[in-house]
């Protein structure tokens, strides 16, 4: 919101505006948590390329941990093993509707290729 809406808002809603929303604090990376230098402002933060390099490791380690909990979870492989059954992207389902989407086809030329060609 630009500040003329924000503060109609505050004024109308103050319980709403303090209990929903948060005011962006310019140079903020909100989703790893690292103030950012930004043009006119390159020393918001003189740890950033360390912070960043530690955020980007325990990233990278976490990563790791979690792809290696998943590789070895049965009840996790078990769960996928469903999903793609439902969803359909597993060999059977993909079979099955390739059947079922050229089987008339299939069946077709089958005849074709036994009545002109084997049979006579």
């Amino acid at each position: 919101l630009n500040n003329e809406k924000s503060a109609e808002l505050e004024e109308t809603f103050p319980d709403f505006v303090i209990d929903k929303l948060e005011k962006l604090e310019l140079g903020l990376d909100y989703f790893g948590g690292l103030k950012i230098p930004y043009l006119g402002h390159e020393n918001n933060n003189p740890n950033f390329r360390q912070e960043a390099e530690e955020l980007d490791n325990a990233l990278s380690e976490f990563k790791a941990e979690l792809t290696n909990t998943l590789k070895n979870d049965k009840d996790f492989k078990k769960a996928m093993k469903q999903m793609r059954r439902e969803l359909g992207t597993d060999g059977l389902s993909e079979f099955k509707y390739f059947i079922r989407r050229y089987g008339i086809l299939i069946l077709f030329s089958s005849w074709l290729i036994y009545k002109y060609f084997i049979h006579g």
